[in-house]
């Protein structure tokens, strides 16, 4: 008889172990990315990152279930939405930013209400003569940041320790990452009985906005990702 309790015991925690560990209303979310130019993106997926948000949980392209895939030609970025650990109701918002580093740093930023269904959900694939799959695709954007002075005194910028550029009569503009764009930015010490407010600034994905090509129109481009930081030269008190 304890032979027998024993094995309901069990097999009792082993059924509450996984129901306990599966996440709560699984869906996969795919979203189609495309270049500006709406070319699809090459397989080079080392380039890319993303972090999403739903409620108040974020995750980023490392978490299990979450990063990009490649199939068909093109790439997505894919979301599973049980991994947030939060139960999700249709109407919920999914926010996602995807930025690429190189030679062509761009990012897209959306938000998803989530619709009705259980089934994965293929945002922008193309329709076929089978099944209308929704949304447009999302494309990649020029994404810019630019840090400045209140002076046009030169300085080294420097990014999570590491130095980046040098401002020219105190600007520095930044097109080009060699990786994430997010972290901690500072500039080099100024001289002696002076010194820089803030001390540093931290940067994330979110604080990049979409602003009008008409601010930034010079190479004929449409619509931009940006976010500026300042900072003052102050004479120690």
């Amino acid at each position: 008889m304890l032979k027998y309790k024993l094995i309901l015991t069990v097999a009792l925690l082993i059924v509450v172990q996984a129901l306990c560990s599966y996440p709560p209303n699984p869906r996969a979310v795919y979203f189609r990315l495309l270049n500006e130019d709406g070319s699809s993106l090459q397989d080079e997926r080392s380039s890319l990152v993303s972090i999403s948000r739903l409620f108040d949980v974020e995750k980023n392209h490392e978490t299990k279930g979450f990063g990009f895939v490649y199939g068909n030609g093109d790439m997505f970025a894919k979301f599973e939405l049980g991994n947030f650990q939060r139960d999700w109701l249709p109407g919920d918002t999914l926010s996602i930013a995807v930025f690429r580093s190189g030679g062509n740093s761009s990012m897209v930023k959306f938000v998803l209400p989530i619709p009705e269904g259980s089934d994965a959900i293929w945002w922008g694939y193309p329709d076929t003569a089978e099944k209308d799959y929704p949304g447009e695709p999302l494309s990649l954007l020029p994404c810019v940041l630019k840090i400045e002075t209140d002076n046009k005194k030169d300085a080294a910028v420097f990014q999570n320790g590491n130095k980046i550029g040098q401002l020219k009569d105190g600007v520095l503009t930044i097109e080009k990452f060699a990786g994430d764009p997010a972290g901690e930015y500072h500039l080099e010490a100024p001289a002696q009985g002076w010194h820089w407010e803030p001390a540093s600034k931290q940067v994330s994905l979110d604080d990049f906005t979409l602003q009008a090509a008409k601010e930034h129109d010079k190479d004929g481009r449409r619509d931009i990702y940006g976010h500026g930081i300042q900072f003052r030269l102050v004479k120690d008190e």
